[in-house]
Parts: structure tokens; sequence; C-alpha cells
């Protein structure tokens, strides 16, 4: 008998060192294959192991920070971690989002904007507004470019009565929307308020406008949007394009991107409900003599979901977004390209069209210094033009820029005085010669 107990201890024992051990197995070997976590983290390395950095105890804090986030088997425990409290607690693990009433996710800013918390104020906003007009008329008058304003729709604002009980209050100030709104309406800018659209049509349209557990446009209600703005892009320019439209939808338990962002990152084992998602089966004008105009859209991320329509992108001679006026796409998919890589004289005189459009949330930052930076280039002499010029072709050419990086780091100035320096010299150059 005792014989056989301490067998028994002794086989506990091994298992309980065995599952002690597993973590680190599955950290050195990844014998499992276990599905990453969603989300934006910063990548922790291990450090380089040095007398200093021992002595500084910098070494083990790295490495501690190291095994926090490798240790085997971590997306599991995070997720059965975030069931739990999501299960039990309603307590989502993910930045900013917010559990609604029936399952509704939330950005919490969206909810703070919805109820004017983070009004930038009137006179912000008129200064945006006047200093926008004045661009309208430059583009037009200088280079026969058009400009128009979207106002995107927010979840906050389209489903307020989803909004969890302890976070509504009352409107002390406007909204940046409202105010947006109102001062547009006696604007020379054009303007398509998706916003209050989508409001009008809330009780009477089919489907899903927003996703239950995402934070932009559902798929449908983005084509709808797409759908309008062709047709006012064609009255506004004077020009036959491509409209889309659609007379199926396909019905899925299946969400695609971005329909659950926000639940995706709540990194969970279980679907928060069990939501059919519906997409249209978009299909486009035919005709060889479709126009196709070059368009630049400066936008949040509400524009991703038209972009990525099948077939939207190629309607247009170039469609160009600028995300948040900083990250230029499609030229980003082959390598990193930003507006301040560009020529933004060239680019404005290039397009027929340049659309600023925000959602309700990021509305507060809104156009992101697009206006600064446009009237810099559009009332620039025409030396400006050309040092501007040179700029560019510095920033587009890797071996230039490394060149230049390393002159103004042995100069002890700056790469942005640099290079101004440089093209103020080969302008001068040129004209000697």
């Amino acid at each position: 008998m005792k014989k056989w107990l301490k067998n028994t201890y002794n086989r506990l024992f091994l298992i309980v060192i065995l599952l002690l051990s597993l973590p680190a197995i599955q950290m050195y070997t990844d014998v499992v294959d276990i599905k990453k976590l969603k989300g934006v983290y910063i990548k922790q390395a291990l450090p380089d192991l040095s007398v200093e950095n021992w002595l500084s105890s910098n070494y083990q804090l790295e490495v501690s920070k190291y095994l926090d986030q490798n240790f085997g088997f971590r997306p599991e425990f995070i997720r059965l971690y975030n069931q739990i409290d999501y299960s039990l607690f309603d307590i989502p693990h993910s930045y900013g989002v917010v559990f609604g009433k029936e399952s509704q996710l939330y950005e919490k800013w969206y909810i703070n904007s919805y109820y004017g918390n983070d009004f930038v104020g009137d006179k912000v906003i008129d200064s945006t507004i006047h200093h926008l007009e004045r661009i309208n008329r430059t583009l037009i008058d200088s280079l026969g470019t058009k400009m128009m304003i979207v106002l995107a729709p927010g979840k906050a604002s389209y489903y307020p009565e989803y909004i969890p009980d302890h976070l509504k209050s009352e409107k002390v100030n406007p909204s940046n929307y409202d105010a947006y709104k109102s001062k547009l309406q006696n604007s020379s800018i054009p303007c398509v308020d998706f916003n209050d659209w989508f409001l009008k049509i809330k009780d009477t349209i089919p489907y899903p406008l927003f996703p239950r557990t995402g934070t932009h446009w559902s798929q449908y209600g983005a084509t709808l949007a797409a759908d309008s703005l062709m047709r006012y892009m064609e009255g506004l320019l004077d020009m036959d394009l491509a409209n889309l439209s659609f007379n199926k939808v396909t019905v899925t338990k299946k969400p695609r991107v971005p329909d659950n962002d926000l639940e995706a990152n709540m990194n969970l084992y279980f679907p928060i409900e069990d939501d059919d998602y519906f997409y249209p089966r978009v299909k486009y004008e035919k005709g060889k003599n479709k126009d196709k105009p070059y368009v630049i859209v400066v936008s949040d991320s509400y524009f991703w979901n038209l972009f990525n329509i099948s077939g939207f992108v190629g309607k247009f001679n170039k469609l160009k977004y600028w995300y948040y006026n900083n990250s230029v796409y499609p030229d980003s998919y082959k390598g990193r390209t930003t507006v301040a890589d560009l020529n933004l004289y060239d680019q404005l005189s290039k397009a027929d069209l340049v659309i600023l459009m925000s959602s309700t949330s990021p509305l507060g930052g809104f156009p992101w210094k697009f206006h600064e930076k446009a009237s810099k280039v559009l009332n620039a002499s025409e030396h400006e033009k050309k040092v501007l010029a040179v700029i560019s072709r510095m920033r587009n050419s890797e071996k230039w820029y490394s060149a230049i990086k390393k002159k103004a780091k042995a100069r002890n100035v700056s790469i942005d005085r640099m290079m101004r320096a440089d093209a103020e010299y080969l302008i001068g150059k040129k004209k000697e010669d």
C-alpha cells in the first residue's frame, strides 16, 4: 500500500512539474499553433547583456518585460481572463471600448463627442471653415480643382438609446458635429452630411447601418454612402461616372473586417452575439465613355469601408486616400508613403476633386492641418514652389535622403533645414547656369 501511494505521489509530482513546464516548452518550441492576439502593442526584444545593463538593473527589467509578453500560451490565458470578466461582469478588456445596452459596443470618445464633452469651440470651427473657404476659392480659380466636405456618422450619434446609463449626461455644449453642421449650411463649400441622412432613414432601412460589435458604419451602410457620394460627385464635377448599385445582399454569420473590430480587439473565446451580417453584391454602370476623375480623400478611418468596396478604386483615374492627412494609400501598401513625401502643390493641381471627410469624434482635429499646409503651397511664390518640389524629390529618393541625413548630422542642423538649404542652392545654381 505504501509503495502504491509513493508511486502515486511521484506520478502526481511529475504531472505537476510537466504542467508548470508547459508554458516554457511552448515559449521555446511553439509546439502548439496559437492564434495571435488582436490589437496594437509594442514588441519587446531580449536586451543585450552587459556589465552596465546588469549593474543598473536595466537588463533584469527588460528581460522581465520580454518574458511577460512571450511566455507560452499567453494569448490563451489572456482570452480566458477576458472572457471571464466579460461574461460575468460585462467588463471589456480593450482600450476605449464601452459595453452598451443590448450588447452594443462603443468607443468612449464617440460618446464624449455626442455629448459635446470634446467641443473645441465656435472660434476654432469658424476659423477652420473660413480657412477652408479661401482654399476652396483658390483651388477653383487657380487650379480648376473642386473641394467638398463629407460629414460621416458616428455610432453614438446613431444609437444614443444604447449608451449605458452611467455615461449618459446632459449636453452642456454643442457637439463639434452640431457646430460644423450648422456653420457649413451657410458656407460656400459643398457638403454631404451622412450623419443626418442616416438618422432620417434609420427606421425604414432593411439592414443595420452600424454593426453591433464594430465602431464603423457597416459595409451595407458604407455602400449606401458610396452610391450617394458618387452621384453627388457627378453633379459637382459635371462628369458621367460609373455609379454603383446592388440588388442582392449576402447574409452570413461570419463578419468581414472591420464589422467586428471592437469585439476582435477584446480577444474573447466566444462571439458576443450570434448576429447576421449583410454584404451587398456591388455592380457598376457599364460604358466605355465613363469619366474617371482624379480624387484625393483626406479622411479618418471611416473611408476604409468605401476604399475597400470591390471595384471602387478602379472607377477613378486615381483615388488617393490620405489617412488623417498622413499616410497615403494605396502607395503605402508597397512602402510607407506620407503626405510630407509628396509635392503637395503638384498633387492638388492634378486632382479633379479633394474630399475632406470625418466622422463625429475626430472632428475636433479636422482637417488635420490640411488647411494650413494647403494654404502654404497655394499662396507660395513661384520660387517657394520650386523649393518645395525639390524637397519632395529629396524625400522620395532613398539615396538622396540618406545623404541629406548624414550632412545634417555632420553640421548639427535639422534634416528639414538641411533639405531647404540644399534645395535653395540647387535652384540658385540652376539659375546661374
